[in-house]
This record gives structure tokens, C-alpha cells and sequence, in this order.
């Protein structure tokens, strides 16, 4: 047809070119080309009308009725100046308009439509390819049905469409409809304003929406969201989701890494399978949990189950109120429960567990130390091993164990066993309730003994022993001084036989006037028993005395008759009186000889007591100093334990760093540190250097103890 039509076009034209002067004021009545009715136009077909100035109407009906057009195609029509309209039934009735393709139609100024059927209708807009429409001031449609049907709209792909103002949509099926939205991808949706959807089957429906990712959808509740991934999802404002299968159900959600999800407000989750369902929760690491409102989980399977819970490292698992798990499967399952160590446990109230393996079980109880177990009531355990299971019960020292209630083991290996029982020192052992075990292997196993110093052993009940290896195996006995060793109950031994004893204060002037009644002396057996005679010595003394006494009477009266002149003795009489008092005047002497030597002896003794009883004052001093000094070390661990547990709070305070953002230059945090009662506050300030370094430092305070700790470093990323 359109060969035909050129073939008659020409001849028409070598005709009228013969025939200048038969110029035809109206359409052709014919096929033949005659000049038209406009000043140089040309028509060439039935009924072809170029009235137009410098037109060209080729075709049946075609019309080229305005200056400078064009109109080439049965039926087809340039209608205003400079149009063209190429094609059968093509329509280019706009100014300076194009229409190029069967039926395709330009109807607004400068529009240009390309392809049957094609249609640009408005002004400076553009459709190409078929069934294609730009309505919209300065729109652009390219594609097999494609539409840009508002100013500014841009639509590229068999049946794209860009319906909003300013709006863009590329590829098939694409849709672009809300106001400055965008979508690129197979069937990709973007129907909120500014909303922009990349990628196949992609879907952006609220308002300033990114979604980025095969099937990637954010509803239209969700304004001002962004998802990155394949089947990403939000359905909530102002959240962010990275990850295939990620999702976000709250507002102000931050979600990333394949299959994540957050179901509520403010909640992170970063990690394959994280997961976040309370208000505020952090989950970080694959397939962590946070499920309590302000929950913190970090690592691989952590959960924090708990109000302001976390748990921090592989496994770990903090699902009580603000309970806080930190280890790989560190586990705190209380209320104020902290656990700190791999596999660590903190299972009752208010406890401490910190170490690897360390367990803490009853309420208020602290455990610190690899391996370390307080189960007591406010117990606590301090060290490798340890272990206090009394309620009230202190074990400090590696493997050192109180067992019962109120008990305390201070030392490697120490046993407190009793009720209210004192061990103190290596594998020092007090089983017995109320017993004290003070230096290395002493040992107090009767009920409310004490053993003091190494190797002591107080096994009777309200036994003492003190001094090394000192023994006091009987009830109510006393064992005093190195190596001594009761033999009975209600004994006091003091020391061995190697031993003197000095009492220096025995003759002071106060310890004679403390004395009231009868006086005694101490004698002693050849194994150091001592005893009071019962003031029979004294006893004997007096008698001997009223003795000599008689005697020197007698003798004086003897001496009397001797002495007196012309005395007559009256013989066997006299002679046997006197006999008799010198026999009496011996045995007085012997006894006085005796009597000497007893009291030599007494002295003697007496002597040795003072000696010996001066030496235990020196060993009481000496052992008193020592308590003082075992009491002061304990002070002093007690007041480094505290400091400890304030530099823990500090460093829980400034473990908050404080990251710079995009475009950001200074970053400056606030922290709170709490850790066993003990509270600390850190400042954390961050300043770039240049693109790659950044410095940092942090400075802490614990008000409770005073103590302050502080830190600084760099960073270096690319």
C-alpha cells in the first residue's frame, strides 16, 4: 500500500509538476499529488488536504493543515504548526508535535509519540513503542504499553508506569505512582511519595520508603523505612531492614542480617535469625534473643528474656529483670542476677558469678573465681574452687570451702564446716559449730574450739590450742605453747618439757595485794601437773616454828639450872630430862632441815611457774599480734575486694563506646556501670583524626568507693 502510495505520490508530483499551473485549493479528488491549498504544500492521496503553508498531506484523508507539517498515512493528521504524523491514523495535532507509528498520537505541544498506537499528550512529552502514553508535562514513556501519565514521570519497560509527579519506573510491569517515587525491576512497586523500589517484584508503599531486593516490601504504614535484601520486609515507620528475609514490625526498628526480625518499638537486631520481641531490645549475633523490654543480647544464640537484661558472648542467657550474663554460656536466670565467665551461673536473686564456671545460686550470694559455687543464703565464695554453701557463709582462697551456716574459710583449702565456724589459713579446718582454726592445717573439730597456729588441733569441746602443733584433745582443755598436748578435759597445758616459764609480775606489790585468805603454794609432779598443797606446807612451817619455839625454851631453861652455882642435879631424873630435849632438840632440827629443804624446793618450782608463765604472756603478745595482723590482712582484702568490685562497675560504665556516624566529627556518651551493688558513671568521648584514624578515650568514677579509672586508645578502619 505504502509502495503504491510513493509510486502515485511521484507521479502526481511529475504531474503537477507538469500542470504547475491546475494548483487544487481543496483535498484531492484523487490519488494524484497536487500542490495543496497552503503557499508550497503538497498532497498526494484521496481527499489529502495540505492547507497548511509549506505542508505535505501524503495519504487517503491525510490533513496537513498547519504550517510546516507534515501528515504522511491514510487518515493521518498535523493539525498545528510544525507537527508531524507519520502512519496510518497517526495524529500529530500539537504544536511543533511528532506522531510516528499507525494511530499513534502527539496532542500537545513539542510531545513526540512513537509506535502504533502510542500516545503523547502532553506538553514537551515523550511515548515510545506501542500502546505507549506520556500524559504528563514532560513526561517519558518507552516501552510496549508503557505510561507516564503525570509532569515529569518517566516510564521505561513493557507496561511501566509512572503515574506520580516526577516520578520513575523502569522495567516490566514496573509502577511508579506516588509523587517523586521511583521503581526499577520486573513488576516493582512504588506508590508513596519519594518512595523508591528496586529490584524484581519489589515494593515501596509508603511514603519516603526505600526497598531494595527481590521481593524486598515495605507496607504503606511504613514511612520513612528502608529495606536492602531479597524478601526484606517492614511494616512499620522509620525503621531499617538489611538482610534476605529480614523484618521489621515497630516503628524506629533497626534489623540486619538474613532472617532477622523485630516485633517491637525501638528494637535491634543484627545477625542471621536474631530476634527481637520487646520494646528496645538489642539482639546481635546469630540467632540471638531479646525478649524483655530494653534487653540486650550479644552473640551467637545469646537471649536476654529479662527487663533491661543482658547477655553478652556465645550461648549466653540472661532471662530475669535487668539480670546480666557475660561469657560463653554465662548464665543468669534471677532478677539482679550477674554471671561472668564462661559458663558461669548466677540462678538466684541478686547473685554474682565471675569466672569460668563460676555458680552463684542463692539469694544475694557471690561467686568469684574459676569454678567458685556460693549456694548459701548471702553467701560468698572468693577463689579458684572455692565453695560456700552456708546460708551467710565466706570461703576466699582457691578451693577453700565453708559449708555451713555463717561459716568462714579464709585461705587455700580451708575448711569451715561448723555452724558460725572460722577457718583461717592454708588447709586450716573448722568442722565443728562455733570452732576457730587460725594458721596452716590448724584444726578445730570440737564444738566452740579454737586452734591458733600452724598445725594446731583443738578436737575437744571448748578445747584451745594455741601455738604450733599444739593439742587440746579434750572437752573444756587448754593447750598453750608449741608442741603442748592436753591428756584430760579441764586441763591447761602449757608447752613441753624443752620449756622455762618466766612471770615476771608474779612478785609485783599488785599481785601480792590481790591476794586475800589463806595462802598456798604450786607444786608440780615430774610431768609439770601443778596443784595448791592446800596451805600445807605453810602449815607445817608454823608448826615447826611453835616447835622451835618450845625447844628454845626448854633449852634456856636447861641452861638456867646448868648454869646455876651449887646446883645439885638430881640424878637418873635430871639426866633423862635432859636426854629427852636433846632427843626433841633434833627432831626439831630435822624437821627444820626438812622443812628447808621443801621450801628450796617450793621456790624452786615457784621460780620455774613465774618463768613459764612469763614465757605465755610473751607467747600471748606474740599470738595476739599475729590475730592483729591476720585481722588486718583480712581488712585490707575486704577493702581491695571493694576497690575490685569498683573498678568492675567502671568497667562495665566504660564499655559504652562512643562510634561516630556518617558526616560526624565528635561523639561524646554517658554511661552507668552497676556491678554487686557497687554503682560507677563514665564519660566517653570519641574525635576523627582524618578518613582512617580516630582517637578515643573514656574516664570512670565509682561514687560509692571513690575510685576512678580511665582509658584511651585509636582506631584505625579502611
Amino acid at each position: 500500500m505504502m509502495n503504491k502510495l510513493l509510486s502515485a505520490s511521484a507521479l502526481g508530483v511529475v504531474i503537477s509538476v507538469g500542470f504547475a499551473g491546475n494548483a487544487m485549493a481543496a483535498p484531492n479528488p484523487d490519488a494524484t499529488c497536487r500542490d495543496g491549498a497552503g503557499d508550497n504544500s503538497l498532497q498526494c492521496g484521496t481527499d489529502a488536504d495540505a492547507s497548511g503553508d509549506e505542508s505535505t498531506a501524503i495519504g487517503d484523508e491525510a490533513e496537513a493543515t498547519g504550517d510546516s507539517t507534515v501528515a504522511v498515512g491514510n487518515n493521518s493528521k498535523a493539525t498545528d504548526d510544525y507537527a508531524t504524523a507519520v502512519g496510518e491514523y497517526a495524529e500529530a495535532t500539537g504544536y511543533n508535535s511528532t506522531a510516528l507509528g499507525n494511530s499513534a498520537e502527539a496532542t500537545a505541544q513539542d510531545s513526540v509519540a512513537l509506535g502504533a498506537d502510542s500516545e503523547a499528550s502532553g506538553d514537551q512529552s515523550t511515548a515510545i513503542g506501542r500502546d505507549s502514553e506520556a500524559s504528563g508535562l514532560e513526561s517519558l514513556a518507552v516501552g510496549e504499553g508503557a505510561e507516564a501519565l503525570a509532569a515529569y514521570a518517566t516510564a521505561i519497560g513493557q507496561s511501566a508506569e509512572a503515574s506520580g509527579l516526577d516520578s520513575v519506573a523502569v522495567g516490566e510491569d514496573a509502577e511508579a505512582t506516588g509523587d517523586y517515587s521511583t521503581a526499577i525491576g520486573e513488576s516493582t512497586e512504588a506508590t508513596g511519595e519519594w518512595a523508591t523500589a528496586l529490584g524484581n517484584d519489589t515494593e515501596a508503599l509508603a511514603e519516603y520508603s526505600t526497598a531494595i531486593g527481590a521481593r524486598a516490601k515495605i507496607e504503606a504504614n511504613a514511612e520513612s523505612s528502608t529495606v536492602v535484601g531479597e524478601s526484606a520486609y517492614a511494616a512499620a515507620s522509620e525503621v531499617v531492614v538489611v538482610g534476605q528475609g529480614a523484618s521489621a514490625y515497630a516503628d524506629h526498628a533497626t534489623v540486619v542480617g538474613e532472617d532477622a526480625s523485630v516485633n517491637e518499638e525501638n528494637g535491634t537486631a543484627i545477625g542471621q535469625s536474631s530476634y527481637v520481641s520487646a520494646e528496645g531490645g538489642t539482639a546481635v549475633g546469630q540467632n540471638a534473643e531479646a525478649s524483655a523490654i530494653d534487653a540486650t543480647a550479644l552473640g551467637r544464640d545469646a537471649s536476654a528474656g529479662g527487663l533491661e537484661s543482658t547477655a553478652l558472648g556465645t550461648l549466653s542467657s540472661a532471662n530475669q529483670d535487668q539480670a546480666t550474663a557475660i561469657g560463653h554460656s554465662a548464665t543468669a536466670t534471677a532478677d539482679d542476677a550477674t554471671a561472668v565467665g564462661a559458663n558461669a551461673q548466677a540462678t538466684a536473686e541478686n547473685t554474682t558469678a565471675l569466672g569460668e564456671g563460676a555458680l552463684a545460686t542463692a539469694f544475694n550470694a557471690t561467686a568469684l573465681g574459676e569454678e567458685a559455687e556460693a549456694s548459701g543464703f548471702e553467701s560468698t565464695a572468693l577463689g579458684t574452687d572455692s565453695n560456700a554453701t552456708g546460708d551467710y557463709a565466706t570461703a576466699i582462697g582457691d578451693s577453700a570451702t565453708a559449708s555451713n551456716f555463717g561459716s568462714t574459710a579464709l585461705g587455700n583449702d580451708a575448711t569451715a564446716s561448723g555452724e558460725y565456724a572460722l577457718a583461717l589459713g592454708h588447709e586450716a579446718q573448722a568442722t565443728a559449730d562455733y570452732a576457730t582454726a587460725v594458721g596452716e592445717s590448724a584444726a578445730a573439730s570440737g564444738y566452740n574450739s579454737t586452734a591458733l597456729g600452724n598445725t594446731t588441733k583443738a578436737s575437744g569441746e571448748d578445747a584451745v590450742a594455741l601455738g604450733a602443733d599444739a593439742r587440746a584433745e579434750y572437752d573444756n582443755s587448754v593447750a598453750i605453747g608449741q608442741g603442748a598436748q592436753t591428756l584430760f578435759a579441764n586441763q591447761f597445758m602449757f608447752g613441753s618439757v624443752s620449756n622455762t616459764y618466766t612471770m615476771p609480775g608474779i612478785t609485783s606489790a599488785a599481785s601480792q595485794a590481790a591476794q586475800t585468805g589463806d595462802l598456798a603454794f604450786v607444786t608440780t609432779d615430774a610431768n609439770g601437773n601443778l596443784a595448791s598443797d592446800g596451805g600445807s606446807i605453810l602449815n607445817r612451817l608454823s608448826e615447826t616454828e611453835s616447835a622451835l619455839s618450845n625447844a628454845e625454851d626448854a633449852i634456856a631453861d636447861a641452861q638456867k639450872v646448868l648454869s646455876t652455882p651449887g646446883q645439885v642435879l638430881d640424878g637418873p631424873e635430871t639426866s633423862t630430862a635432859i636426854n629427852e630435849n636433846a632427843t626433841a632438840i633434833a627432831t626439831v632440827s630435822s624437821t627444820v632441815n626438812r622443812n628447808q629443804e621443801r621450801i628450796a624446793s617450793a621456790e624452786s618450782s615457784i621460780s620455774g611457774n613465774t618463768q613459764s608463765i612469763s614465757l605465755l604472756n610473751n607467747r600471748f603478745e606474740t599470738l595476739g599480734l599475729q590475730v592483729d595482723e591476720l585481722a588486718t590482712i583480712v581488712a585490707d582484702n575486704t577493702e581491695q575486694i571493694a576497690a575490685n568490685t569498683a573498678g568492675i562497675a567502671i568497667a562495665n560504665a566504660m564499655a559504652g563506646s562512643s562510634w561516630l556516624q556518617a558526616n560526624e566529627t565528635h561523639a561524646v556518651t554517658a554511661n552507668w556501670g552497676h556491678y554487686d551493688n557497687t554503682n560507677a558513671f563514665a564519660i566517653s568521648a570519641t574525635q576523627r583524626l582524618d578518613n582512617n584514624w580516630s582517637a578515643n578515650m573514656g574516664v570512670g568514677f565509682s561514687p560509692d568507693e571513690g575510685k576512678v579509672g580511665a582509658r584511651a586508645g585509636v582506631r584505625l578502619g579502611w
